[in-house]
């Protein structure tokens, strides 16, 4: 008898230790890790709406207001925040062609639907390193989207509020949409399901990735700032998205945006 009072309170316990670490075990792992194919890293561009402007907004009003004088590009691109290495490619380029929203309206439903895949070459370090994932505006014919000042990294709505009056001659500055830390290393690219909003979780994040350097202080102000949608995973690409305003998830009818219409400016 004495026997199967103390199995049953062996059981007991075992039974609460085990109801106690279940949220660990089932819980999501805080890292996600993309293999890297070949010599490039495989990415599809998604749009998400909602009721609220967005990445996207910011890039088409900047793209429309740009200065015509000027060859404008719309980069992705990973910066080793060691301040070597930086890799880009070109995307959208049907946003910058200054056609008619007629156009743009056609390119977009198709690519709201599919996404818009892009990859980007590189030369994967033996060890992991730190790279800033970006999309930016270039016009100064770079090819590059690395900013040393912080106050090229703002809020997008700090970005949109230029055009709700802007001026004579106004034309759009080059700037950063998107901003997230990732590690690239020979085994792919480890990026954080969790949103890094500051050095604690940024530091996390490194060591979790297997990094030996520390991230620079200015990574967690520019995640902070940006506040960038978390990257994933759709198949052998990494998803990374650009939201945009859409009146039907307000419960209303396109349009009226409140932001200038194309063909304002000149």
């Amino acid at each position: 008898m004495e026997r199967v009072i103390i199995l049953s309170r062996v059981c007991t316990l075992v039974a609460a230790v085990f109801a106690a670490c279940a949220p660990a075990f089932s819980a999501e792992p805080f890292l996600g890790i993309q293999p890297i194919r070949g010599d490039s890293i495989n990415f599809v561009i998604e749009f998400p709406k909602r009721c609220m402007f967005g990445d996207f907004d910011a890039i088409k009003q900047d793209m429309m207001w740009g200065d015509r004088a000027k060859q404008q590009t719309l980069l992705i691109s990973l910066q080793a925040l060691d301040g070597g290495t930086e890799y880009v490619s070109e995307i959208l380029s049907e946003v910058n062609n200054r056609g008619s929203q007629q156009e743009l309206a056609q390119f977009m439903n198709k690519t709201l639907s599919e996404g818009y895949p892009v990859d980007i070459n590189i030369a994967p370090p033996k060890s992991p390193q730190l790279f800033a994932l970006t999309v930016c505006k270039d016009s100064s014919g770079l090819r590059s989207c690395k900013r040393s000042a912080e106050g090229d990294y703002r809020d997008i709505g700090e970005l949109l509020k230029l055009y709700r009056d802007p001026k004579p001659g106004f034309t759009s500055p080059d700037s950063i949409y998107f901003y997230q830390l990732v590690a690239v290393g020979a085994n792919g690219v480890s990026f954080s399901k969790e949103t890094l909003s500051d050095e604690k979780k940024v530091g996390k994040f490194v060591a979790n990735s297997n990094v030996t350097t520390p991230a620079p202080q200015y990574v967690a102000n520019r995640l902070n700032t940006i506040k960038s949608y978390q990257l994933g995973t759709k198949g052998d690409r990494l998803t990374l998205k650009l939201p945009m305003f859409d009146p039907v998830k307000c419960g209303q009818q396109p349009p009226q945006s409140g932001l200038p219409k194309q063909g304002s400016k000149r």
